[in-house]
């Protein structure tokens, strides 16, 4: 099969979990022997050397000979493209936009978001303009298949024709954490992203340090929170890092926590700690019941300092369980998240709709708003 991947406007390579997915998927279905090709800007010309991929113009319309155009994100231009060239259209839905104007379909104060504009009295983006496109991208998403990359975004969107499939990642199986006591976090320092509890619950432990890598809008309020705890030997902000840093963090803690408020998509932050054989805690909401599961790391409720600091001492302290789960962990991603059995299910889904579509081609769902 001949395959466009369009990544979407402003995403690098190396630009978060998007653009993970993308390269993911890229490299397992060239590992399929299927014909890959990318519509994108520069920045993923070294990817597509390096892996033998033509890099189109991300602008491109022309469809000829391409069997499969998969577009990462929500892309309405691509998906109306699509559909006037008569094309069937595969959308694949990375969080809430489809539902939720401020696409997280979280505030601090509650969301009510449901049906076809998102209408909630909490959402901060309510204005006539984000209703109208909310509406636009669900009318056009009706004509679509629909692919969410987890089940309980699949669940939340309440979209037609929809499936669920797991995002790709390898698995990389390291030895123990060459820290003893250190927990990592790597994400936004948002409201939603739950950090205060991590702080909170490290006055509850014995002998355990925090380092946190990323920034944001609370970089400065948890500062503040962390002085008036008086945590500052045990609490250390390395700001926003590469990649690679962000590995390295995970490589010497102990055990990596995801403590998100908000229901996470699917959480790349955590996939990377499992596909790593990292021991790790994540809150009880979203993709993460479906990715640690009851046996891959520990899950807890996300506003619960007490709850997290009983739950990561007991990881701490006994080192015979946190092996034996970091152990499922990659065994699970190297079963279920492995960039070939992502591409499989993929392959699976093209051909499907591309049957039901009479042979045309088949595009896959696109940021480019």
């Amino acid at each position: 099969m001949r395959i466009l991947l369009v990544p979407g406007m402003g995403l690098a390579p190396s630009h978060g979990g998007q653009s993970s997915f993308c390269r993911y998927l890229a490299e397992g279905l060239l590992e399929l022997n299927h014909s890959v090709e990318i519509a994108a800007d520069d920045t993923w010309a070294g990817f597509c050397k390096q892996n033998g991929i033509a890099l189109r113009n991300s602008n491109a319309r022309k469809f000829n000979g391409i069997d499969v155009i998969h577009v990462n994100g929500p892309g309405i231009r691509e998906a109306a493209w699509g559909l006037v060239s008569g094309k069937k259209v595969v959308l694949t839905h990375q969080d809430y936009r489809y539902l939720c104007p401020a696409h997280t379909a979280w505030t601090p104060s509650g969301c009510s978001a449901k049906g076809s504009s998102g209408l909630c009295r909490f959402c901060p983006a309510r204005d006539l303009g984000s209703r109208a496109h909310r509406r636009m991208l669900r009318a056009t998403a009706a004509f679509c298949a629909n692919v969410a990359v987890s089940s309980c975004v699949l669940q939340r969107l309440d979209l037609p024709n929809g499936d669920a499939i797991l995002s790709p990642i390898k698995a990389e199986a390291s030895p123990a954490g060459r820290e003893t006591g250190l927990i990592a976090f790597a994400g936004r320092l948002s409201p939603e992203k739950g950090v205060p509890v991590l702080i909170r619950a490290l006055t509850q432990l014995k002998d355990a340090r925090l380092e946190l890598a990323g920034d944001g809008p609370m970089l400065s309020s948890l500062k503040q929170l962390v002085a008036e705890l008086g945590l500052e030997r045990g609490v250390r902000f390395l700001g926003d890092v590469s990649l690679d840093l962000v590995r390295d963090l995970y490589l010497r803690a102990s055990v990596v926590c995801v403590p998100s408020i908000w229901a996470e998509p699917y959480g790349y932050a955590a996939a990377e700690a499992l596909a790593l054989g990292r021991a790790l805690v994540a809150s009880d909401r979203g993709a993460f019941v479906e990715l640690v599961g009851t046996d891959r790391g520990w899950l807890c409720p996300p506003e619960d300092p007490a709850e997290w600091a009983r739950t990561l001492q007991r990881v701490l302290e006994d080192g015979e369980e946190r092996a034996r789960r970091c152990r499922e962990a990659v065994r699970f991603v190297a079963t279920a998240l492995d960039p070939i059995s992502v591409a499989r299910r993929y392959s699976a889904l093209y051909e499907k709709h591309i049957g039901q579509n009479g042979g045309r081609s088949v595009i896959a769902g696109g940021k480019g708003t």
